[in-house]
């Protein structure tokens, strides 16, 4: 059996990205939730409202993401720590709530260049590196988790 850390060294590694079987019934997936995202912002064409359900959700995709990862942060502590507030506890969980933040903080960047029409495609490595630039660049040096992550092999060309 692989060591957890060791499993993704190259993205290779985790192809295939694109699904081989099932890609008419995903399209049409798409399709609905296209339709579905149509009439939702129809129904709420206050951009403010938008953008304040936008920044819920964030903090929900944050909140299950730690809990998926095995880092138990509350809600209040994501907010807290959002809002540049002091929160108690150890460091493990103190890194976790930091790591939520910047889960936040990365997904509005991807909406932001998303609307802008300026990210790479989803399925490209590029795409794997930009993600993790993002997210560990808002960490210092000597962050553990950076010893986890594929940066190193992002800095290599491509």
């Amino acid at each position: 059996m692989s060591k957890p850390n060791s499993i993704y060294k190259t993205v290779g590694a985790m192809e295939p990205m694109m699904p081989n079987h099932g890609v008419g019934e995903c399209a049409e997936l798409t399709s609905k939730i296209l339709k579905a995202s149509g009439v939702l912002e129809a129904r709420l064409p206050s951009k403010i409202l938008r953008r304040e359900i936008a920044r819920l959700v964030r903090r929900m995709n944050s909140y299950y993401s730690n809990l998926i990862e095995g880092h138990e942060t509350l809600p209040r502590d994501i907010e807290a720590a959002e809002k540049k507030i002091m929160v108690s506890g150890d460091a493990e969980k103190k890194r976790s709530i930091r790591m939520g933040v910047a889960h936040m903080e990365v997904e509005e960047l991807v909406g932001d260049r998303l609307m802008s029409n300026n990210l790479p495609s989803p399925y490209s490595s590029e795409f794997i590196c930009f993600l993790h630039k993002e997210f560990y660049g808002l960490f210092p040096e000597d962050w553990p988790a950076k010893e986890r992550s594929i940066t190193a092999f992002c800095r290599k060309p491509i």
